[in-house]
């Protein structure tokens, strides 16, 4: 009964310095407690009714919190998401739900109520303490570069892992163009060896053509590009770089780290240089946020939940292609002919290509 006590009194101690946002940030609490980030986290989610659960039903509260993140991220981006639909989900991520619809349709309601009720856009990029989920993707250039004794404009996009920190930095010596974008995020799944959920951006061309009304009017050779490897586009709303921090940070780190200060035989020198700074610096250092080494987390807890990244090699050869609509029986229409495709694409969109006999 004591060790009940002691975790009421420590929730309780939680949301009073947290404050619903307005006192101490997450890490301030740990800092304070001595607990880690992730139980503040926990408890600053739970209410009365999921501390009875914990304290009743521990074994039932443990798988429940196992998948807490994700259904959390659901419910924010979603907030009217009925309970069955939810469950269905998480079970699209591959996760195994054991418990009773009655009692997972209970932690669905107590976390709606707990969550803010704020609505959010439909491409607010999630919470960041989910792994596997997110790459936060965006482009920067450099006007002075020296690259055998002559001043070169450079561009280059950074790859962030949310999760991990995990960095990749794709180089071009023209401007960018849809083309060679989708090129970078060929080389960048290929470096992460898998490829994420979905990658968030701004509103560049290369991605969005426009946003009106909340809604968002997609570049459609990205987006052929995105529905066939298999990852969602997500746009950061216009003139917000707090929905994508940590890339906008990355693109001042390799401004600052990499760039600053060095001068470059050629063009195969600064590729060289700057792949030998990926490996060696950038995802070798103890990142100020996670304190834990970029790849070792990126390894250890990240890497395995990556989708398997098949490239799109028609599509990135800019050969004919058309979408099709997957219906819930597993069929495609194709001039005028029916067409089976495994179960995982039922009720996706998938990229065909008609290939020559």
């Amino acid at each position: 009964m004591g060790g009940k006590m002691i975790r009421w009194i420590m929730i309780h101690k939680i949301k009073a310095l947290y404050d619903e946002g307005q006192g101490l940030s997450k890490s301030a609490i740990a800092r304070e407690l001595g607990i880690s980030r992730g139980t503040v986290r926990k408890y600053l989610c739970m209410d009365e009714a999921s501390f009875q659960l914990m304290v009743a039903h521990p074994r039932r509260a443990r798988e429940l919190e196992s998948y807490q993140d994700q259904l959390q991220s659901i419910l924010q981006r979603y907030p009217d998401l009925s309970a069955v639909k939810a469950r269905r989900k998480l079970e699209e991520l591959g996760i195994e739900i054991q418990v009773k619809e009655r009692t997972f349709y209970s932690y669905v309601k107590e976390m709606k109520e707990g969550l803010v009720q704020k609505r959010k856009r439909y491409f607010e990029p999630i919470i960041d303490h989910v792994a596997g989920v997110q790459c936060q993707v965006d482009a920067g250039e450099l006007r002075e570069v020296i690259i055998g004794g002559i001043l070169r404009r450079v561009y280059f996009v950074v790859f962030v892992r949310f999760y991990s920190r995990m960095m990749y930095v794709g180089l071009s010596f023209i401007p960018l163009r849809t083309e060679r974008f989708i090129q970078l995020h060929d080389e960048a799944f290929r470096f992460f060896r898998g490829v994420p959920a979905e990658c968030v951006y701004d509103q560049t061309k290369l991605v969005a053509i426009k946003e009106e009304f909340r809604e968002v009017w997609f570049n459609e050779r990205f987006y052929q590009y995105a529905t066939c490897s298999g990852f969602e586009i997500r746009v950061c709303e216009g003139y917000d770089p707090q929905s994508k921090g940590q890339v906008e940070a990355g693109v001042k780190y390799v401004k600052n780290n990499f760039f600053y200060g060095e001068e470059f035989v050629d063009e195969q020198d600064l590729e060289q240089s700057l792949k030998s700074w990926i490996g060696g610096i950038a995802n070798e250092r103890i990142h100020g946020t996670t304190r834990q080494v970029p790849r070792v987390l990126f390894e250890s807890e990240e890497q395995d939940c990556l989708k398997t990244y098949l490239s799109p090699d028609p599509l990135m050869a800019g050969a004919q292609r058309q979408l099709r609509r997957v219906d819930k029986t597993s069929l495609i229409s194709f001039q005028s002919n029916k067409y089976s495709v495994p179960m995982l694409y039922q009720q996706s969109t998938v990229c065909l290509q008609r290939e020559k006999s």
